[in-house]
């Protein structure tokens, strides 16, 4: 189809008496005349092979050099149609595995933790952050566009939900930047940077102590700081020596490979009695 298609828009545009496909030994490496002027050869590219087209304007004229730097143009304009059709299909490609591979490994991870769950709030807090999940992968499979104030509203409703329901309080104020912002993030940045936020919480509640944690998200130029914050248990109390805080055994692996995948730099802190989960990535912008 696509040779038809090159061979009907060259009839067109030279209407030419004859034209023919020609083998690849005798392809030129560019358009060029021959039999002064009587033929125009061009050369093959991509699934497309060699032409040689004889007497323009069905007979009356030969081809010239303006004829060769048209068909050159033409040529290139094609060629690179195919090579962004390609990348096109590719990355769209990449996308479906991606997704397909978040159903699969997160999803049906979630879902089995839920089914294995100890007890029924755990088990609750697991089908509920599989229709979370489901609802953002549908998202990216739908192609609708995910704003970063949207992405935020939807964090913190979810993480109050989750944090209010094991007996803990949130605060999480809004930030001009962040809360109000219509840049547009890919699927791989809202993706990762949303289950690295769970899994912070996750670790918040399962590893702090009880009281509020704290989360902000602020907007530098094109970079989102996010933080998470607990209350832990003294050095005192648990008879620890203070040091430099790591990322909890639970899930750091994990988070750090997301924050691999937008480019973002993640660390913690753990300063007096708070645990601080550092997330800092670029973000794209776009205005929707």
């Amino acid at each position: 189809d696509l040779a038809s298609a090159w061979m009907a828009m060259l009839e067109d545009t030279f209407q030419p008496i004859h034209a023919e496909a020609r083998p690849m030994d005798e392809a030129p490496e560019a358009a060029d005349l021959r039999k002064e002027g009587e033929q125009l050869v061009l050369q093959g590219f991509a699934d497309i092979p060699a032409m040689r087209l004889s007497f323009a304007g069905r007979g009356r004229r030969l081809f010239n050099r303006r004829d060769v730097a048209l068909a050159c143009e033409l040529a290139s304009l094609v060629e690179t149609t195919i090579a962004n059709r390609a990348a096109y299909e590719r990355g769209a490609e990449e996308e479906r595995q991606r997704i397909a591979r978040d159903l699969h490994d997160e999803v049906g991870a979630t879902l089995l933790s839920g089914l294995h769950a100890a007890t029924p709030e755990r088990r609750h807090e697991c089908i509920v952050d599989a229709l979370s999940d489901v609802r953002q992968i549908a998202s990216g499979l739908a192609g609708r566009d995910i704003t970063l104030a949207g992405l935020i509203a939807q964090m913190r409703h979810e993480s109050r939900t989750r944090i209010e329901a094991h007996g803990c309080g949130l605060s999480w104020p809004l930030d001009a930047g962040a809360d109000e912002s219509e840049i547009v993030l890919p699927y791989q940045v809202h993706r990762n940077f949303h289950a690295i936020h769970r899994e912070a919480i996750s670790n918040a509640l399962a590893h702090g102590s009880s009281g509020t944690i704290q989360v902000c998200s602020r907007l530098h130029g094109d970079r989102l700081l996010h933080e998470v914050a607990n209350p832990c248990a003294s050095d005192l109390e648990t008879g620890r020596d203070a040091g430099p805080a790591t990322l909890r055994r639970m899930g750091s692996s994990n988070m750090r490979a997301r924050a691999s995948q937008i480019e973002g730099d993640l660390a913690a802190e753990r300063h007096d009695d708070r645990y601080i989960l550092r997330l800092c990535f670029k973000v794209t912008k776009e205005v929707v």
